[in-house]
């Protein structure tokens, strides 16, 4: 007979509870809690044995160390949960989702301002093209056409501020709203004929000794005042180039009918002309010292005799000859040549003076 155990009681269905001295035969069979081997079974009223297949179960030992650890994790947890009580956890940080149409709008650019406008006509387009790029990379800061205008008129000085303090003072309407502001001024300082200036302005202009690319950006710059076609415009840029890149455009196959074209094909031709200009310069360099080396030989004269005015100082410093005449035993104070040719230069000015003297 086999005798279980318990420190708690167990109950098993309806039968109440079981005494640790009660005999198994008493109670009904459960198979998990039997040992291996055939068990007995109740069903009903009626007891049967019951043969069921023989499986190795685990034994006391190993089942009281199950037990062990299931009651270590749930004291573990139980700890776990009065820290969590007790010390509060950091809250998790979730990245928000930024729409990038919101950020663009948000952003700002760090950009300078424009230099402040005194009321020159030539400077007046420069300032205003500047001055609405400041306002279109930073909208969000200039938002109301009182800020717009109210950053205008400080960047005004000399002649411009003048003419728009009479306007401040009185609160003119100008005063809020920026694109009139610009179009009052630009009636007061920019020129009115553009057109006529732009003509004159092409009438004198030249290439000379520029280069290409400088001429043709002074010329881009003037000829937008126009409205010529392009052929007209082609026919003033070739005006003024000068006589090398003319000659370069006789042996051009295709010259094109558009001024960007026609102007990139001129650049190229100044560019290669330089270039070539360059080689040939290097080589008569070369050429020259050839030639004089071939002279020097056949004169029987050595070739550091020709030296520089420097070179020639410094060997005459450290052989201790005299700077003016390189003979030695005297030095550049006694340079006996050198009297002599002070002592000309003076009679020569006493004779001019005299001469001068008698004629008066």
């Amino acid at each position: 007979m086999v005798k279980v155990q318990h420190s708690p009681k167990i109950l098993l269905q309806d039968s109440g509870p079981i005494s640790d001295e009660e005999s198994l035969d008493d109670v009904e069979e459960d198979p998990l809690l039997m040992p291996s081997g055939s068990v007995q079974h109740k069903i009903g009223k009626d007891k049967e044995k019951v043969e069921f297949p023989v499986t190795e179960g685990p034994s006391r030992k190993e089942f009281d160390e199950k037990i062990a650890q299931l009651t270590y994790l749930l004291e573990k947890i139980a700890m776990n949960q009065s820290y969590q009580q007790i010390v509060p956890q950091p809250p998790i940080l979730v990245n928000p989702v930024v729409n990038s149409e919101e950020l663009d709008k948000n952003r700002t650019t760090k950009i300078s301002l424009p230099e402040k406008y005194s009321g020159k006509r030539e400077q007046f387009r420069g300032f205003i093209t500047q001055f609405k790029m400041v306002l279109k990379l930073n909208g969000k800061v200039y938002r109301s056409e009182v800020e717009k205008t109210g950053l205008l008129v400080t960047l005004l000085t000399d002649a411009a501020l003048k003419w728009v303090t009479p306007l401040v003072e009185k609160d003119d309407p100008l005063m809020y709203n920026c694109t009139n502001l610009m179009e009052a001024m630009s009636k007061v300082f920019d020129d009115q004929h553009k057109t006529s200036t732009a003509e004159r302005k092409l009438e004198q202009l030249y290439q000379k000794n520029e280069s290409c690319a400088f001429y043709a950006s002074v010329f881009l710059s003037v000829i937008v005042d126009t409205e010529w076609n392009d052929a007209a415009k082609i026919s003033c840029f070739r005006r003024g180039l000068n006589g090398e890149i003319k000659d370069a455009l006789v042996y051009q196959e295709y010259i094109p009918e558009k001024l960007d074209d026609f102007v990139e094909l001129c650049v190229k031709l100044d560019t290669r002309i330089s270039e070539r200009r360059l080689e040939l310069g290097n080589q008569k360099s070369v050429t020259n010292n050839n030639n004089n080396n071939k002279l020097y030989a056949l004169m029987g004269v050595p070739n550091n005799t020709y030296r520089s005015k420097e070179e020639r100082r410094q060997d005459r410093l450290n052989k201790g000859l005299c700077l003016y005449c390189g003979d030695s035993g005297h030095m550049l104070r006694d340079c006996p040549k050198r009297m002599k040719q002070d002592d000309r230069r003076v009679n020569t000015a006493q004779t001019t003076q005299q001469s001068g003297n008698g004629q008066a």
